[in-house]
């Protein structure tokens, strides 16, 4: 599958980029491991491709296929001359339940090799803000590979504000470990049982978890499940969705999580967890105590420059090619917004340039996408801002914790 074709799965938000709340397989899920590597990118070319396990080696089983077999007895009958009737709800899931059989539980672990180091170090130049992370994966993937285990994460936790680039840095991040990821929306979430563990066929709109899917549909045993906005995590009044993530963060209990659509349980100890937000003080610290937490800062003016042209030579590339490498002026001027903003604004500019038949993009056409840009919001964008005038902190530093 291409990278940017993906499986529509959940709602996508204004902000997203274009394949947020999306599984995102980017080709073959990147098992080649040189696909992060983009020309002109700062980081080194990988010489030696990333991989999973291979097919045939020891893996881990991510659902529980005897338990999947009995309810798929439990619902169709013993006797196979007399079957028997069943309700609509209960014929749609012992559908899936024999679907969910076809498929072999076992799916094979990530096995780093020095070809992911190469491709972390691209991404530590691409997303030099979150370098701290990138750091502790690359510790991470060393020892996976002095050792020959398979990569272990714990829980993580960006925290920063608007625009800085969590989301991208989370699907750049999947890309180099040669992973599948998925985003869940915390912020649209209407219903946490939904997401996590699924609905029982008692309720109207019955489904498997959106969590267990991902690990269904993953390639391996460790799909990157990217929570975004945890601190915007509202359900209905009779839910606290901070106890049911429990769930997912503590081990002992993703090791054998139970569906409660399929009445299966799922290993999703193996299961790559990061989640993102914006103010730390609003979560539970037995929310926060099951995360390393890292503070995101904003880009330093040099980082900055770095990050607009990443974002826009894959702009460039993603119209083949078409126009000439931006000069410094242009970058300069991007450099001026936020990773957001940027990546609204480029294609912007662009069309000014095509509209006039050039090939290369100017300050003006910078600042013509802007204007159209801000006469869209009646807010001042959020992000970067001048001093004096920023109205979002990032929380205070005695606030992380797990460092």
């Amino acid at each position: 599958m291409a990278a940017d074709e993906t499986l529509q799965v959940d709602a996508i938000d204004e902000s997203d980029l274009h394949c947020d709340g999306e599984l995102c397989l980017s080709e073959a899920a990147c098992i080649c491991g040189l696909h992060h590597w983009r020309a002109g990118s700062h980081g080194p070319k990988p010489q030696q491709p990333a991989s999973i396990e291979p097919e045939g080696a020891s893996g881990a089983d991510v659902y529980d296929h005897a338990e999947a077999l009995r309810q798929i007895g439990l619902l169709a009958g013993e006797d196979l001359a007399m079957p028997r009737r069943l309700s609509e709800s209960d014929e749609t899931r012992l559908a899936h339940l024999r679907e969910l059989v076809e498929n072999k539980p076992k799916r094979p672990l990530l096995h780093p090799n020095h070809g992911w180091r190469l491709n972390l170090a691209s991404l530590r130049e691409d997303c030099p803000p979150f370098a701290i992370v990138t750091d502790l994966i690359d510790r991470a993937v060393s020892l996976s590979i002095m050792t020959g285990a398979p990569l272990r994460l714990p829980p993580l936790l960006l925290v920063g504000a608007p625009g800085v680039g969590k989301t991208h840095y989370c699907r750049a991040l999947a890309e180099a470990l040669a992973t599948s990821v998925r985003k869940i929306a915390c912020n649209a979430a209407s219903d946490a049982k939904q997401l996590f563990v699924g609905l029982p066929t008692a309720w109207k709109g019955a489904r498997m978890g959106i969590v267990t899917e991902t690990l269904l549909m993953s390639s391996s045993a460790s799909p990157l499940i990217l929570l975004d906005e945890v601190d915007k995590f509202r359900t209905h009044n009779s839910e606290d969705p901070y106890n049911i993530l429990l769930s997912l963060l503590e081990p002992e209990n993703s090791r054998a999580l139970l569906d409660e659509y399929l009445r299966v349980p799922f290993d999703l100890s193996h299961a790559l967890f990061i989640a993102t937000a914006n103010d730390v003080d609003v979560l539970p610290d037995f929310v926060i105590d099951r995360f390393l937490v890292f503070p995101i800062a904003e880009p330093r003016p040099e980082q900055s420059h770095t990050i607009a042209r990443r974002i826009v030579a894959e702009e460039v590339k993603r119209h083949g090619g078409a126009f000439a490498t931006p000069d410094d002026a242009v970058i300069v001027r991007l450099a001026r917004s936020h990773p957001r903003r940027i990546t609204r604004l480029v294609p912007l500019a662009l069309g000014f340039a095509a509209a006039e038949g050039r090939s290369h993009l100017s300050v003006a056409d910078i600042e013509a996408a802007g204007r159209i840009a801000a006469s869209h919001s009646a807010k001042n964008p959020i992000g970067f801002a001048p001093a004096g005038t920023r109205t979002t902190e990032i929380v205070d530093s005695k606030a992380f914790r797990g460092l």
